[in-house]
């Protein structure tokens, strides 16, 4: 039974090998950079980018709110709630 389907995977394998041989990379990246620019891609990296940069500041001031109120709790928790 397998000697039916190791021929068969061979012929397959040898055309995939073919294929990939006789594809052109100039076309592959030119169509790439072509979508690119049809899908706004840059526009939206940019986007992402500044958004994300303009988060970054806000949650820098947020942990440093809590860490600081978290410090604040357990120094009064140890000397004046339960001292000793």
């Amino acid at each position: 039974m397998l000697e039916h389907i190791i021929p068969d995977l061979n012929q397959v394998i040898s055309r995939i090998i073919l294929k990939i041989q006789s594809y052109n990379m100039f076309k592959f990246f030119s169509r790439v950079v072509t979508e690119f620019g049809h899908d706004n891609c840059s526009n939206m990296a940019a986007g992402l980018s500044y958004y994300v940069f303009l988060s970054v500041f806000p949650l820098i001031l947020a942990l440093v709110g809590l860490f600081d109120l978290v410090q604040i709790w357990n120094y009064m928790f140890k000397h004046f709630i339960r001292p000793g």
